[in-house]
């Protein structure tokens, strides 16, 4: 039971931490001009791999996009 109560206790902190982030703002230019160049558009991407497994890269890069 201590270990349930613990995981518990463990998932609670987490959603705490993420539900503690704030939102950007996008009314801020610099927040918005930061977003804008971090983006990357749909059609720069690459699809690489064998037919069925085929995952998306960023140009020039060889991890694959988590977007």
């Amino acid at each position: 039971m201590r270990h349930i109560a613990s995981i518990l206790a463990s998932l609670g902190l987490a959603a705490t931490a993420v539900l503690a982030e704030e939102a950007p703002d996008l009314d801020d230019p610099k927040v918005k001009a930061k977003i804008v160049a971090a983006a990357v558009l749909r059609d720069t991407l690459e699809e690489r791999g064998p037919e069925g497994a085929k995952l998306f890269y960023a140009p020039n890069s060889e991890t694959p996009f988590s977007g």
